[in-house]
């Protein structure tokens, strides 16, 4: 029973993450991951802002779409992103 309740949570995270992405990931908000992190951010040259967040932590879920606006607002002058941490 235990082995089961961990694989559960483990995949409701899983698909929560997915959730959560799709809520945030807008045109000028790009998400970053470790397979693209250091293209974009330490090899273009360009500034970017980044937030790294939990998609578990409730302060980081109300922070979000603050942070989707300001991705919008800052489109051409700099480069707004989240990283799942």
């Amino acid at each position: 029973m235990r082995k089961f309740l961990i694989a559960a949570v483990f995949f409701a995270a899983l698909a929560f993450n997915q959730v959560l992405a799709h809520d945030v990931e807008s045109e000028h908000l790009k998400i970053l991951t470790d397979a693209n992190f250091n293209n974009h951010v330490k090899n273009d040259g360009s500034k970017w802002f980044v937030m790294f967040f939990a998609p578990w932590c409730g302060h980081c879920k109300r922070a979000l779409p603050t942070w989707k606006e300001f991705a919008e607002a800052a489109a051409g002058k700099v480069n707004v992103a989240t990283v799942d941490w």
